[in-house]
């Protein structure tokens, strides 16, 4: 095999992780927030909030498998979790505080200053599991599209603290503190949502090896 035919093949080997890499992005989660409210309309009263941004009546532990994905917020280390397509569950934890019927959970993507997703859930008591949720009008909603893909929020529960007993935070900390938490439970979906033909980087990528390919074969 000639050396230019040599170079052709690796240049077109080369660029298949990359124009695969490329396309895996669709956005990053980078603030998580959920309020308490004594209203099904989820208007915040003023009383409780968790937030894993500094500013937060108390810290929101968020963990996937219960892996902790970010510091303490007393330390201003804010969530940055990136994601593809696909579906994502994730678990949070929250100091108690005042009780109130009904929790908002709101999620920022790319650093946004308004949340674009936002659902609202009554409060999860011991055997009695509530998975019924709602989007809070002028929060954001169940969905979000940002021209390239689609995310969707397809489950929300927020637990009282009786119902699994377990102790992650402290007010400000990502640490146990001898009261157990409010635990919540979220899925989030993520879509490509971009309806016209365009083929794949992967394809794309086969395409050049193809039209190396015959470049190589006519210098012959």
């Amino acid at each position: 095999m000639k050396a230019h035919t040599l170079r052709a093949c690796a240049l077109a080997a080369a660029l298949l992780p990359l124009a695969v890499t490329a396309t895996s992005y669709a956005a990053a989660i980078t603030q998580l927030r959920v309020y308490s409210s004594a209203t099904s309309q989820g208007l915040f009263d003023g009383v409780d909030f968790w937030d894993t941004n500094p500013g937060g009546v108390y810290n929101l532990g968020v963990y996937q498998n219960l892996s902790p994905q970010r510091g303490a917020t007393d330390s201003g280390a804010a969530v940055d979790i990136p994601i593809t397509t696909g579906t994502y569950t994730f678990e949070l934890a929250g100091e108690p505080g005042v009780d109130r019927p009904f929790f908002d959970l709101q999620i920022y993507l790319d650093s946004a200053p308004l949340p674009q997703l936002s659902v609202l859930v009554p409060e999860s008591l011991p055997n009695q599991i509530s998975s019924s949720f709602s989007a809070n009008p002028g929060l954001g909603g169940i969905s979000f599209n940002n021209g390239t893909n689609t995310f969707t929020i397809s489950s929300f529960e927020w637990l009282k603290p009786t119902v699994y007993n377990i102790d992650l935070v402290g007010p400000y900390t990502l640490g146990a503190d001898g009261t157990t938490d409010y635990i919540g439970v979220f899925t989030l979906n993520v879509a490509q949502s971009i309806s016209e033909s365009v083929p794949e980087p992967a394809t794309l990528a086969l395409l050049g090896i193809g039209g190396l390919g015959l470049l190589a074969r006519r210098r012959k």
